[in-house]
């Protein structure tokens, strides 16, 4: 099978794992970024939702790795010395919306 063939299997595959209640990103803008989390989501990470508190170094470990990921899916880049404000809001008893946004220094 040639590159494209498994490039376009991959992006199917994507697409069909997002509807199964995969991570989701929506980039707002240059600055924003919400992320749509489940349970499962949330179990792979081996982390509660009660345990995304500040200072919270396994919790941090999850937000960078989240960051990674928002990357590669949607381009979102935070610099390592960026500042960031992370809200974190439950939309059902199964799923939260984590809103990222870089924070002007200054």
């Amino acid at each position: 099978m040639h590159f494209l063939g498994i490039y376009y299997i991959k992006q199917k595959l994507k697409k069909r794992l997002r509807r199964c209640g995969v991570m989701k990103f929506n980039r707002l803008d240059d600055n924003k970024l919400q992320i749509i989390m489940n349970k499962d989501d949330l179990r792979k990470r081996n982390i509660a939702k009660w345990d995304l508190l500040p200072y919270n170094p396994q919790a941090q470990k999850v937000f960078q790795d989240i960051l990674d990921e928002a990357y590669e899916e949607c381009g979102f880049e935070v610099d390592n010395n960026a500042q960031l404000m992370i809200e974190a809001l439950p939309l059902t008893a199964e799923s939260i919306l984590i809103t990222v946004t870089k924070v002007e220094s200054g």
